[in-house]
């Protein structure tokens, strides 16, 4: 076997492809709606280089586990963890509450390289940061390379090369397969990020070694397949997109596209990328990889925006540039080219020791630049422990009382758990919980109609087991959502519920609370680091926002609407702070302590209500 498959410079160019199309795709997805194959064309790239270097070594009887796994550490890891230290210093000074716990939670898995099989229910989390401002998310694709090293030497090694010759096409059809109807069972998001359903695209790049298909084909051929599969990876950036049923069969197209493009060293289209500039772009592609997403999260994250002005994406493309440079020139190309191991070990072993170090001492760190309660920055004291799932019901108020209510809907009514507990316990009443992400939880919507994952939808039935008993014995329901997003659908499942549940049951819809144009916890800790960021905090409702709502409700006798619209709290002067202390979680929902301060100021308004209801129902 040549030694020149080990290296050639258009791989590096193909490589540059890669990582450019998924840099696009970060930083706009509505611009290269595909981008995001890039990292499918990797996964070919690895296979099909490892299994080379595998093979060879094989041939020449110098194969040796020690040295083939020390090497792929050398090359992936000390880089790894200046990121990983890098973001874990930035997420430590800017990140608030839930936002930096869960960001603890991810880097305690991607430094054992497991993020891939955390971050499924990781970025499902509705009150963490949203996922394009998760510093480490795309660190799930490391975590699969690694997990697939592991595996491939010890399959190429031990079983005879004739046999891995038709195994491996058979894998790649079955597991392929296996994907597709997991997808189809609802489980896309599991199957993205997973091991199984990315092994095929590594095998097709093993099959074009273990076949010799380069040797086996003319220069002719050469530039037919390397057009053929430009072709295909073009239309997969243009038509694939993240509504695609995507991996599974479609991720094949990009992938056969890059291991023809493989199979053709010296056809007229990896001549024509052969050139120095695009080469340079592919030896720096794992540190352009690495770098840029944490910059784009940053700035997401501060900015609170997905879209960065000009002046941002300017400032993002100039610290990617650098530090993708800093980190090629000074750490990836010493470590990956270091002869001795004694020398790489003496630098891994301290730097494995101050990440994990700091990871266990950033919550403290993190505390003191920005002292405040839980009550503040955490959705937790809202009752949390029981949203979205159905492990045990909350109940709270006046719990003696006789007089009850039912407590059902998203997020923001989850979060007016202690509005109706200030109330309750003033006024003897008792109200039992249960909220679900998202969508209102009545039990006429159909979850499955949505873009949810398995992991929501298996949740959502399991709160449906228990939430419906619970329906059809209350006598009185309060309804509370985020009535400014919903759809369509949502909308009429709604109607449906009210025009099925019976006459001698009281609906109660509450108005949602203002929504603000910024997250002012994330303005507080800015403003306290000197940051610049801009203080708006603006009501983002429109009138237009409950005229399907209203159009419901005077359908039902039965229906009542509580209005508190122009409740005292959200005209306050400092509003959304009250005495120096923010009153929001985020940008639309109350933390505990405002739901405390919103359930005092509501008191009597709420109670002119319930106490006609109780006297109906009671």
């Amino acid at each position: 076997m040549n030694q020149k498959r080990i290296y050639r410079i258009d791989i590096q160019s193909i490589r540059a492809i890669a990582v450019l199309s998924v840099v696009i795709f970060h930083f706009n997805k509505f611009l290269l709606p595909g981008g995001f194959i890039g990292v499918d064309i990797f996964f070919v790239i690895s296979g099909y280089l490892i299994t080379s270097i595998i093979i060879k070594q094989k041939e020449n009887n110098s194969f040796r586990f020690k040295k083939f796994y020390i090497n792929r550490i050398k090359r992936i890891v000390p880089a790894y963890l200046f990121l990983l230290l890098f973001a874990t210093v930035c997420t430590t000074i800017l990140f608030t509450g839930k936002d930096f716990s869960n960001f603890r939670t991810i880097l305690a898995n991607s430094i054992i390289f497991n993020s891939n099989n955390y971050l499924p229910a990781a970025v499902n989390d509705y009150f963490g940061a949203r996922a394009e401002q998760t510093p480490l998310l795309h660190t799930w694709t490391l975590a699969v390379e690694m997990q697939f090293y592991l595996m491939l030497p010890i399959v190429l090694i031990f079983l005879p090369g004739r046999l891995n010759k038709y195994i491996f096409p058979i894998i790649i059809i079955l597991l392929t397969a296996y994907t597709a109807y997991k997808i189809r069972l609802g489980d896309k998001q599991g199957m993205y990020f997973s091991l199984l359903a990315r092994i095929p695209e590594f095998l097709l790049g093993s099959v074009a070694i273990l076949w010799g298909l380069e040797e086996k084909t003319s220069i002719r051929i050469r530039n037919i397949l390397s057009l053929t599969g430009i072709t295909a990876i073009v239309f997969s950036f243009i038509l694939i997109s993240e509504a695609s049923d995507f991996p599974g069969f479609l991720s094949l197209i990009p992938c056969v596209g890059s291991l023809f493009i493989l199979t053709s060293s010296g056809s007229w289209f990896n001549r024509i990328i052969s050139k120095k500039p695009i080469v340079y772009i592919g030896e720096l592609s794992y540190s352009i990889y690495l770098w840029h997403w944490p910059v784009l999260a940053f700035l997401r994250y501060y900015s609170d925006s997905y879209i960065l002005n000009l002046n941002l994406t300017i400032f993002a493309l100039i610290a990617i540039a650098c530090l993708s440079w800093l980190s090629y020139k000074f750490i990836e190309t010493p470590f990956k080219d270091l002869k001795e191991n004694r020398k790489f070990f003496i630098f891994f072993i301290p730097s494995v020791i101050c990440l994990i170090s700091l990871g266990f001492l950033s919550k403290s760190i993190n505390n003191k630049i920005f002292i405040t309660s839980d009550e503040v920055t955490s959705p937790n004291a809202l009752g949390l422990e029981n949203h979205s799932k159905a492990d045990r019901i909350i109940i709270r108020g006046d719990t003696s009382s006789a007089k009850e209510l039912l407590l059902i809907g998203d997020s923001h009514a989850l979060h007016l758990n202690p509005f109706f507990d200030v109330i309750g316990r003033a006024h003897n009443f008792k109200f039992r919980s249960i909220t679900y992400d998202t969508f209102i939880n009545v039990p006429t919507f159909d979850i499955k109609s949505t873009q949810s994952s398995k992991i929501q939808i298996d949740n959502w039935n399991k709160q449906q087991k228990i939430l419906k008993p619970i329906i059809n014995k209350s006598k009185i329901i309060v309804i509370a959502g985020l009535w400014k997003d919903k759809g369509q659908e949502e909308i009429k499942s709604l109607d449906f519920f009210l025009k099925k549940i019976s006459k001698n049951q009281q609906i109660i819809i509450v108005s949602d609370v203002p929504h603000l144009s910024g997250n002012p916890i994330k303005y507080e800790r800015f403003k306290n680091l000197g940051l610049p960021v801009i203080n708006s905090f603006n009501d983002l409702y429109h009138k237009d926002d409950y005229e399907r709502l209203f159009m419901i409700i005077k359908k039902y006798p039965n229906v009542h609407f509580l209005d508190l619209r122009n409740s005292k709290l959200f005209k306050l002067k400092d509003f959304p702070f009250y005495n120096g202390t923010c009153l929001y979680y985020d940008n639309s929902h109350l933390n505990a302590i405002g739901s405390k301060l919103y359930g005092k100021a509501e008191d009597k308004k709420v109670m002119i209500l319930l106490d006609q209801i109780f006297k109906q129902c009671l």
